[in-house]
């Protein structure tokens, strides 16, 4: 099937490849949402840490916030982040756009 000249919304092709777009992204998200609760289940403590050493003489420093309130706020900007690829991703094709 081939995509339509301009961007209709109701057409089913656009409606899969934005859902592909969509469910890709969600994967990506997941991903790091699942480290977030991995972390918290599996290792509470290092959520406590505000430096995380990185082997050898090496440390993150997290200015003064522990690794749970930095994720979460990652967790945050990367939601936002990704809704505006998928913007550009899904949004309309075309000249002048």
């Amino acid at each position: 099937m081939q995509m339509p000249d301009h961007h209709d919304e109701n057409h089913p092709v656009v409606i899969s490849r934005n859902a592909s777009v969509g469910l890709r992204l969600f994967m990506i998200y997941f991903l790091f949402y699942a480290g977030y609760l991995l972390l918290n289940v599996f290792s509470p403590r290092t959520m406590s840490e505000t430096a995380i050493p990185l082997g050898g003489d090496r440390t993150l420093l997290l200015g003064g916030v522990n690794l749970a309130v930095g994720y979460g706020i990652a967790l945050i900007l990367m939601a936002m982040f990704l809704a505006m690829v998928y913007v550009r991703m899904t949004g309309p094709r075309g000249p002048g756009n």
